[in-house]
């Protein structure tokens, strides 16, 4: 078999033959398995259960994430206090602005539990002592006049009491009845709106009042427009029965002098007048002036 010549396009190409060409495929094709292999145990050798997880993680830990990490880190590692700082230690301890001295590593701080424990420099009273003073107080302004059935203290208060039972329930029964009467009543001073009151009577619209006749309106009018309208009126008695009867009565020419409307125009009547109050033309015969030049003609025998 004629060996066959390949040239490369460089121009200081040497010619190959068949036999090199082929040797030359055969390398490749062996170089092309090995790497197909090398990259198919690359791959098998970092499969693992978690790698979905892990390719996630890598894809959302960008520069900006790990940047803020880094300087979480710096700062933790930092001092945060300065230099001449005191720890947050309780020293002393004191009452009042006294201080105590621990006993045993303890510091007891009294309480006072009673009332008889804290001085009373407000002088509030006792209940015994304030039921005293009202009762002196009492008996201070009580009416001190002579025995003749005045009372002047409280003892005989209660005893008027007892020996005017029934004055006395009369007049409790008065206080109660008075008690009753003003319950929920208010006082004098209390003052409402209109809006607040329930069960108002209606009160109707305001009313428009016209100040002259009108033959359409239907307002009331004011009575000096009532009588200007009516001032130089004739009053219903000064006119003839006939002329306020419905059927009014009716005459004809004669009967009042007049001439009848018949007479207009016509022969032995009377002639119309026209919007000047004149004579129409149509009403007289004049000559003409060709008709009087003629007659002039013929009278100086022309």
């Amino acid at each position: 078999m004629a060996s066959m010549r390949l040239m490369s396009t460089a121009a200081d190409s040497k010619p190959i033959n068949l036999e090199d060409l082929k040797t030359l495929v055969e390398l490749l094709s062996g170089a092309f398995a090995t790497l197909e292999a090398v990259n198919t145990l690359s791959g098998s050798s970092h499969t693992h259960s978690n790698k979905t997880v892990l390719d996630a993680t890598n894809a959302s830990f960008t520069s900006t994430l790990k940047g803020n990490y880094d300087a979480a880190y710096t700062h933790s590692t930092s001092a945060h206090a300065p230099s001449g700082a005191q720890a947050n230690v309780i020293e002393s301890v004191k009452v009042n602005g006294t201080a105590l001295v621990p006993t045993s590593k303890a510091v007891d701080v009294t309480v006072p539990t009673k009332v008889s424990q804290i001085a009373n420099d407000s002088g509030f009273q006792t209940s015994a002592q304030v039921l005293s003073a009202i009762n002196a107080q009492i008996d201070a302004f009580a009416q001190k006049v002579t025995d003749n059935d005045t009372i002047d203290t409280i003892k005989e208060v209660i005893d008027y009491i007892a020996e005017h039972e029934g004055e006395a329930t009369e007049m409790m029964s008065a206080i109660t009845k008075l008690q009753t009467d003003v319950a929920g009543k208010a006082p004098a001073s209390h003052k409402h709106s209109y809006n607040d009151l329930t069960d108002k009577p209606s009160i109707p619209p305001a009313v428009t009042v016209d100040s002259q006749l009108n033959g359409t309106s239907a307002n009331p009018v004011q009575n000096k427009a009532v009588y200007s309208a009516l001032a130089g009126k004739l009053n219903t008695t000064d006119v003839q029965a006939w002329a306020k009867a419905a059927s009014k009565p009716t005459y004809n020419a004669t009967e009042v002098g007049a001439i009848p409307t018949t007479a207009k125009g016509a022969a032995s009547g009377v002639a119309e007048l026209d919007a000047n109050s004149k004579l129409p033309s149509t009403r007289y015969d004049f000559a003409t002036t060709a008709e009087v030049t003629a007659m002039v003609a013929e009278v100086l025998g022309a």
